[in-house]
């Protein structure tokens, strides 16, 4: 793969349109430069130095165009207890798609294979901490006013617990039978 990622031209074309679930321990330096430029050019605050925010993910879906990196999200697998339920659930970070190649429902099919992951392999849930939330509205999320704990990470160390509403930013999607609740969602680690 190159880091041709920025320069490569949109085309309506899918034909070339590769998804990819990778490990992250099996990303090589050249697929690790890739996510970078991705990273940056679609998250300008990103830190510049690594390609995850606060820890690496387990795996990845990457998104290629011929030789290009066009798309991405980062993934984890983690059992969160909301109330007294233990869930097991897909956590969603940094979804993106190359500016060039955005209004293409990339990102909405990013979302759907993550979807048929977690269906795949018995998940109750998919959750995701964001901003905007109409990406995910549109793919069937919805917010969740729980109140929320996690271990604070930063610059490589812990720094506590937490725990807060994160006022109308965290959304669930459910994939299996069990029933949500309003229980305190303690994440058994970080927010993604």
């Amino acid at each position: 793969m190159s880091l041709t990622t920025l320069n490569y031209r949109a085309t309506k074309d899918y034909k070339f349109m590769h998804f990819e679930r990778r490990e992250e321990f099996s990303i090589n330096s050249t697929i690790n430069a890739n996510i970078q430029v991705l990273l940056q050019a679609c998250f300008p605050d990103y830190p510049s130095h690594q390609t995850y925010f606060k820890q690496v993910p387990h795996s990845r879906i990457l998104v290629w165009k011929k030789e290009a990196l066009i798309g991405h999200a980062s993934l984890e697998y983690r059992k969160i207890k909301v109330g007294e339920t233990i869930m097991k659930a897909l956590l969603i970070g940094d979804i993106c798609v190359l500016p060039a190649f955005q209004n293409q429902n990339i990102a909405s099919e990013i979302i759907a294979k993550i979807e048929s992951l977690g269906k795949e392999n018995n998940l109750d849930l998919m959750m995701v901490t964001v901003t905007d939330t109409s990406l995910y509205t549109r793919n069937g999320f919805y917010t969740v006013d729980n109140i929320c704990r996690w271990v604070i990470l930063q610059n490589h160390s812990t720094l506590g617990v937490r725990e807060r509403n994160l006022n109308n930013s965290l959304m669930i999607k459910n994939l299996g039978q069990s029933k949500w609740n309003d229980g305190i969602i303690d994440f058994m680690g970080h927010i993604v």
